[in-house]
């Protein structure tokens, strides 16, 4: 429990910086700040599709030690080429993604952290067919620590995206502990919409006090052929100090 209790301190950090959901709220007073660049590419015959997302926004509040509030704002770019010709080009706002993460409490004999959470998902591109509509997430995050180094977590959801689809997915993390700086973690997600589709990553996390640095790299089992991610995360304590 000594371990997972430190940890949990760092992993939200880690967790959220990668694609698993953290199973525990950022502490009280709190905000946490993270800003993303993510890029990937997949080739189909002589369609070769490239995204990115640039400067993705997401802000983590505490509004108590077992509630956080988070907000997230997605800046997408999507390029399609054909023989080597540019066919298709887009850049826009996504979703605005504004959710709640609870705590669960499962007692001191547990080395297991557990957290539910619920998003609703507002689509900001008014080109889309059914941009009136708004999506909702909901989650099951846990965390079990295997040894002093080695923890996994893994996260259980259902999204019903803006079109009105119901998908399903899950998300498998495991991070190994290489000192008090560095984080090396593999992680595997899967979704199931009329597929199933899964992908693969691998990656490093290193924090320094209140401010965190990952990098990512995978592909997918279907698509895409590679991605590649970096991620900044930086924590801020709002509560001032009282003055004497």
């Amino acid at each position: 429990m000594k371990t997972l209790f430190y940890l949990s301190i760092l992993l939200p950090i880690f967790s959220f910086a990668q694609t698993i959901e953290p199973s525990k709220t950022t502490d009280n007073n709190y905000l946490q700040i993270e800003t993303e660049v993510f890029l990937s590419e997949d080739k189909a015959g002589s369609v070769t599709t490239k995204s990115w997302n640039l400067f993705n926004i997401l802000m983590r509040y505490g509004l108590t030690n077992s509630i956080e509030f988070n907000i997230a704002l997605s800046n997408a770019k999507e390029k399609e080429i054909i023989n080597n010709q540019l066919t298709y080009s887009q850049h826009k706002f996504d979703n605005l993604k504004i959710g709640i993460l609870k705590n669960i409490e499962l007692g001191e004999r547990f080395s297991q952290e557990m957290a539910i959470q619920f998003d609703v998902l507002v689509p900001l591109d008014k080109h889309h067919e059914n941009a009136t509509k708004v999506g909702a997430i909901i989650g099951l995050n846990f965390t079990n620590e295997l040894s002093n180094s080695w923890l996994l977590s893994y996260n259980l959801g259902y999204l019903k995206d803006v079109d009105a689809s119901d998908n399903y997915f899950y998300k498998l993390n495991t991070q190994f502990l290489l000192n008090d700086n560095w984080v090396l973690f593999t992680e595997n997600t899967g979704k199931y919409y009329q597929s199933f589709a899964w992908e693969q990553s691998v990656g490093f996390g290193f924090y320094k006090n209140d401010w965190a640095l990952e990098m990512a790299l995978g592909k997918g089992f279907n698509s895409p052929d590679y991605f590649i991610g970096g991620k900044i995360i930086k924590d801020i304590h709002l509560k001032k100090k009282a003055i004497n």
